[in-house]
């Protein structure tokens, strides 16, 4: 970690505190994250609460407690946060039940404002502080489309969705988690905003279980929120949740929970993980809008990014193909990879060899198929090759020099001379005046552009050199001597500016070389002395400004001594 790194740092920490704090002034906010893991030499996230600051360590193997000193150091100057109120903490890969442990037994607690709505934060005991600031605006979105309506909030966490549910107007909020911590934070977090009645719930039950009793109740919800985690594999789940896996039999599920017109949003922050479009659309109109809830702060294109869906019901899914998972057995004192299944030894060997004959069925398949591929290509040039090749150079070219020119020299020539001149004088005279006359203004105008042009160059060229030329010889010469002589006295005269100048550049050009120079040896020199005053004009005018004032400069430090400037007031002397 170098100077040059650590400015880096403090700029992108300064700039994003103070966009940040402007966010939060404009929407009546308390929590923002203001740097997004920008530079490699600094894997960290930093984010507001309050007065206090998180900052969250995702290298592999962890910053140096040198590097943590330096790192808290500039968040402190450049944020402007209390050395005492910055809290670093380290995500490091959790395996197994690890993931539901607490990584530190301290708990700090503050609430924290967000759109008005007030929010129960821990920055300690979880990596996780009980609010995804990423999510603020799929929250608004939430809070704009409640009014009025059902809302079901399926793996609820700490109720933040549920808070802003009710808080946009929604009949009932349903909020459905399986840990109990989570649920009493939900209820906390929706009485510090003033929602303690009946029509706001919240449940602790598996929300596997919940839908199919909700099912079979036939219940109806116009929203759900989805946004589950992308596993879990908590000890009180009869199977483990895959998101990958199990995610099409969940939305079929809460389609039928839909009613007509209902809306599902539904998102996950699991990397590469996409939705199938094609299979979705005979029954939702899906809509991702993961581009317009960007949330301040966050960089796009960082791992662990959320992807957000809009799913409008149009019809009733039809069932899909359900993963049925083995169910678990746990054992605390081995701590167990999150994809691995703790099977019987038997089973395990049997899925081992199915493994082993279906591969050397795809080996022995794929090289069948290349050697048939081959075999193929080596015919095929085989005939290509023994294929007669045509020739065409003994074939006589066609000569067209021998075809006899066609002659129309002896075609009589049609003579019109002789045709009768039809006689139009007869006719009468067709009066125009009392006709309407058309309108042209409305007709398009014709383009001459793609009218082809016609060609002269084949015209035979008329020729002059046989027509007798005229004598003017002996015509009679016109006098005009007894012609009487205009006046043009009366005539305006003329303007010749527009007359052509004329050149002399033809004219011989003047001799001085003969002219006598003058001499100027007998003329008296002057004395420009600076005591004395140059004359200006004559005596009386006016002279430059500032000239009158000036005067030569005297020693300072004797006797008598003036400044450069002479006093307006002093004579001149």
């Amino acid at each position: 970690m170098n100077e040059y790194d650590k400015k880096d740092f403090g700029k992108l920490l300064k700039s994003g505190a103070l966009e940040g704090r402007r966010w939060m002034k404009a929407t009546d906010s308390e929590a923002v994250r203001i740097y997004d893991r920008q530079l490699s030499s600094f894997p960290v996230t930093v984010e507001l609460f309050g007065k206090c600051a998180k900052v969250v360590d995702y290298s592999e193997d962890g910053m140096s407690d040198e590097e943590i000193v330096i790192t808290k150091d500039i968040v402190n100057r450049m944020a402007y946060i209390e050395s005492d109120r910055i809290y670093f903490q380290r995500r490091k890969k959790r395996e197994g039940i690890e993931q539901h442990t607490a990584p530190s037994s301290v708990s700090t607690v503050l609430n924290v404002k967000e759109n008005g709505l007030t929010f129960e934060v821990d920055l300690t005991s979880h990596i996780d502080t009980g609010l995804f600031l990423d999510m603020v605006n799929v929250r608004s979105l939430v809070r704009d489309m409640s009014s009025g309506l059902k809302v079901l909030n399926l793996f609820s966490y700490t109720g933040s969705f549920s808070v802003y549910a009710a808080n946009g107007g929604a009949e009932s909020v349903t909020s459905v988690d399986l840990s109990n911590t989570y649920s009493a934070w939900a209820e906390r977090n929706l009485k510090a905003n003033g929602y303690i009645t009946e029509r706001y719930s919240c449940i602790r039950q598996d929300a596997d279980v919940f839908i199919d009793e909700a099912l079979k109740e036939k219940r109806k919800y116009n929203l759900v929120i989805f946004d589950p985690p992308a596993f879990s594999n908590s000890h009180k789940m009869e199977k483990c949740f895959d998101i990958r896996c199990d995610y099409l039999d969940w939305i079929y599920r809460i389609n039928h929970l839909l009613d007509d017109n209902g809306v599902l949003i539904f998102s996950s922050n699991l990397g590469n993980f996409g939705i199938e479009k094609n299979r979705l659309k005979q029954a939702f109109k899906v809509t991702e809008i993961t581009k317009d809830i960007h949330a301040q702060g966050f960089v796009n294109g960082k791992a662990g990014q959320c992807r957000v869906w809009l799913l409008e019901k149009t019809a009733h899914m039809k069932p899909v193909r359900k993963v049925v998972r083995p169910k678990k057995t746990y054992d605390p004192s081995e701590a167990r990879s999150l994809d691995v299944f703790k099977n019987p030894a038997k089973e395990n060997k049997e899925m081992e060899e199915v493994k082993d004959e279906y591969l050397d069925r795809l080996v022995l398949t794929m090289e069948a198929d290349e050697a048939g591929i081959e075999a193929k290509r080596a015919e095929r040039a085989q005939k290509r090759d023994a294929r007669p090749r045509r020739e065409y150079s003994d074939r006589p070219r066609k000569d067209f020099e021998d075809r006899p020119r066609r002659e129309y020299s002896d075609r009589p020539r049609r003579d019109f001379d002789d045709r009768p001149r039809r006689d139009f004088s007869d006719r009468p005279r067709r009066d125009f005046e009392d006709r309407p006359r058309r309108d042209y203004s409305d007709r398009p105008r014709r383009d001459f552009d793609d009218r082809p042009r016609r060609e002269y160059s084949d015209r035979p060229r008329r020729d002059f050199e046989d027509r007798p030329r005229r004598d003017f010889a002996d015509r009679s010469r016109r006098d005009f001597e007894d012609r009487p002589r205009r006046d043009f006295s009366d005539r305006p005269r003329r303007d010749f500016d527009d007359r052509p100048r004329r050149e002399y550049s033809d004219r011989p050009r003047r001799d001085f070389e003969d002219r006598p120079r003058r001499d100027y040896s007998d003329r008296p020199r002057r004395d420009f002395d600076r005591n004395e005053k140059p004359r200006y004009g004559s005596k009386g005018s006016v002279k430059p400004y500032g000239f009158d004032n000036i005067r030569s400069s005297r020693d300072r430090s004797g006797e008598g001594s003036s400044f450069f400037w002479r006093n307006k007031n002093e004579e001149d002397k």
